[in-house]
C-alpha cells in the first residue's frame, strides 16, 4: 500500500478486511493505536470472514473441493455453521461427476 500516513493505511486495511481480504488483519492490528481501532478490526473481521466463507462455499459447491480445509478453518475460528459447507461439498461432488465438456473444433 502506498498511503502516506498510518491512519490511511489502517483505513485501507479495514476496508480490505471488510471485503473479505482478512489477510490484512495482522497489519491492521499493528497499525491500531487505540481500543476503538481494535474494536473496529474485530467488527469488520467478522463481516469479512463471512464474505470469504460464502465465497469458499460457492466455489466448493461448484466442484472445487480443494477449498474445504480453508473453509473449515474459517468456520472453526469464527464459529460459522458448517451445514452450508456440508451441503456445498455434496453439491460439488454431484457436479464433479458430470463429464467434462470437450473442446468443440470447427470443421473446415
Amino acid at each position: 500500500m502506498n498511503e502516506k500516513t498510518s491512519e490511511e493505511r489502517f483505513a485501507k486495511c479495514v476496508s480490505l478486511i471488510e471485503k473479505g481480504c482478512i489477510c490484512f488483519e495482522d497489519e491492521a492490528r499493528q497499525l491500531a493505536k487505540s481500543p476503538v481501532q481494535y474494536a473496529v478490526i474485530d467488527s469488520v473481521l467478522i463481516k469479512g470472514a463471512g464474505e470469504l466463507y460464502r465465497t469458499y462455499i460457492a466455489l466448493i459447491s461448484e466442484g472445487q473441493a480443494d477449498y474445504e480445509p480453508t473453509a473449515r478453518r474459517l468456520a472453526e475460528r469464527f464459529k460459522f455453521s458448517t451445514l452450508g459447507l456440508e451441503e456445498a461439498l455434496y453439491s460439488g461432488r454431484e457436479i464433479s461427476k458430470r463429464p467434462t465438456l470437450t473442446k468443440i473444433t470447427r470443421e473446415e
